[in-house]
């Protein structure tokens, strides 16, 4: 079946139970439909509707047993290393008493091949973004020294940096006229490549400045990356979109500590760490190639002069501004600093910063997986 096909064939007793059973068409994981049976089948499916690119399930009778072959090819972008065995191990442990349904680490919902391609994509674009804001975080101790920038000077940088933020906001309101998918590839391209100029940096302003432009390109993207989510994925499954978005976030910001310890390489060994971020160009041609236009865009845009335009609930997007505000006040300081103390203050190498970071962030990265799951099947109970 070409690149990522799978063939699965599993042997049954041909007993009435059992061929009732693999002749009616699975719901679960997959939607089938039947289809005319050959010559030598007792039954055969196909796809109605489910993430696979090509499937087809048949049944067929040889020497009083009962032969069931499964032939797919699953398409998600990046992350196939990751759901494709969990896909393979839901399909081959099926049985007659089974529950039935979505497995556990799945959506609440059955997601269809444009969604599961799109969620695969937003989650490469998360890798990005993750790294492109993690950069100047975990690399300004080791450029402070090479620079001979105290403590002072960083949290001056740091600052400006942050307050770069509303170098994103154009972006973010020409998503709403022009279209998210053009913004999102423009980002893509951008923010990496600013980003890694801070590897060239002939002195500390010029890195802040590299940095103040480019982290806040990347905030844009992630920002467009949720509202894409939002607009694609189904009601239910929107929790657990946003967990696998944000534990892509946490992996591209993994990429970025783990690749620390080049800073021991030499004093300017930081920089390397910049250089590292035009690897996610891959993920910006895959973007330009594979993302399409949200379905609501397209809607709003045809039927934009018959929508009305919803009140502003100003109360709640006031709560909203005032939750991420203090938050940022609380974790901003402890974060960008963090680095400095365990250098300077407990001796660490790079090395030991990236292996202390990756163990104290590792288990919430998985907490928000497991909450996106739960709050979706809450959500899809509660109806």
């Amino acid at each position: 079946m070409g690149r990522n096909g799978v063939h699965l064939v599993r042997e049954w007793p041909d007993e009435p139970q059992v061929r009732a059973w693999l002749c009616a068409p699975r719901d679960d994981l997959v939607g089938e439909e039947p289809e005319p049976d050959g010559s030598n089948t007792v039954a055969s499916f196909s796809q109605r509707h489910g993430p696979f690119r090509d499937y087809r399930r048949t049944v067929s009778a040889r020497d009083g047993r009962l032969h069931e072959r499964t032939d797919y090819r699953l398409v998600i972008p990046w992350f196939h290393w990751l759901f494709g065995p969990l896909v393979k191990r839901s399909l081959s442990r099926r049985a007659p008493d089974s529950r039935g349904g979505q497995p556990g680490w799945a959506p609440p919902d059955r997601l269809d091949r444009r969604q599961v391609r799109i969620l695969g994509l937003l989650a490469a674009a998360s890798l990005l973004t993750a790294f492109v804001n993690t950069l100047f975080t975990q690399t300004v101790s080791f450029a402070g020294d090479d620079f001979g920038v105290g403590d002072w000077g960083r949290g001056v940088a740091g600052t400006i940096v942050r307050v770069g933020v509303l170098f994103g906001l154009p972006a973010a309101l020409l998503a709403d006229r022009i279209g998210r998918r053009r913004v999102v590839v423009t980002l893509a391209w951008a923010a990496p490549i600013i980003a890694s100029l801070g590897a060239l940096a002939p002195n500390f302003p010029v890195l802040v400045a590299t940095q103040a432009l480019g982290r806040p390109l990347g905030l844009a993207l992630d920002l467009l990356i949720a509202v894409i989510a939002a607009e694609e994925m189904p009601r239910g499954s929107r929790a657990y979109a946003i967990s696998v978005l944000a534990m892509a976030n946490g992996l591209g910001a993994g990429v970025a500590v783990v690749a620390l310890p080049l800073a021991d390489v030499g004093q300017s060994g930081w920089r390397w760490v910049y250089v590292l971020g035009l690897v996610w160009l891959l993920v910006a041609r895959d973007l330009a190639k594979h993302l399409p236009e949200t379905k609501r865009f397209e809607w709003h845009r045809a039927d934009v002069a018959a929508t009305p335009v919803p009140r502003l609930q100003r109360r709640r997007l006031g709560i909203q501004m005032a939750v991420a505000f203090f938050g940022n006040m609380l974790l901003s300081p402890a974060s960008f600093f963090q680095n400095t103390f365990l250098k300077d203050e407990r001796g660490f190498s790079a090395g030991m910063v990236s292996l202390f970071t990756i163990v104290t962030a590792t288990p919430a990265v998985i907490g928000l997986v497991v909450g996106g799951r739960v709050v979706g099947c809450v959500w899809r109970t509660s109806r």
